[in-house]
């Protein structure tokens, strides 16, 4: 068993498993969308066609990356995204440099997704708060005070 074929079935196991993880996980907007791709992941590696599969792997993972960076951190989507990257990485070794023109644009592309995540981050330990802020008294109790915003997207899940 050589290395190619050991990339081919770390393959098919990544694709399975960010397909599971989207299975298992929070369902969203995009969750049937990444379980396709997953799937479709699978068999363009059957096909041994690795450039299809990176571009699968890394724009399913940069699209996942930027929707939730307009939208709301998601545990299990981001957990899936990293594991489309990854596999549209090996799938790039694979590949041999053979498409260095699309392995630079994929590249590029899975770069922006992270950066793009990256100032999610960002907002979620600097929020911008557009409400107007309401003094209120203190309510005398023994129990802990949960404050929750309405237009927290961080507090949606409360």
């Amino acid at each position: 068993m050589g290395v190619i074929t050991i990339f081919k079935y770390l393959l098919y196991l990544l694709f399975f498993s960010s397909a599971v993880v989207l299975t298992t996980g929070k369902f969203g907007l995009l969750t049937i969308p990444g379980i396709i791709m997953g799937l479709i992941g699978i068999y363009f590696t059957r096909k041994d066609e690795y450039i299809i599969v990176a571009t699968i792997g890394i724009i399913t993972a940069t699209g996942s990356f930027i929707a939730q960076s307009m939208t709301y951190y998601c545990s299990s989507c981001t957990l899936a995204a990293t594991l489309f990257a990854v596999a549209g990485i090996l799938a790039l070794i694979q590949d041999r440099a053979e498409h260095y023109k699309v392995t630079i644009v994929l590249i590029v592309m899975l770069c922006l997704g992270l950066y793009s995540l990256k100032t999610m981050f960002d907002f979620y330990q600097n929020p911008i708060i557009q409400d107007n802020v309401n003094i209120t008294q203190a309510i005398e109790s023994d129990k802990p005070l949960l404050y929750v915003s309405p237009t927290c997207k961080a507090c949606n899940f409360i």
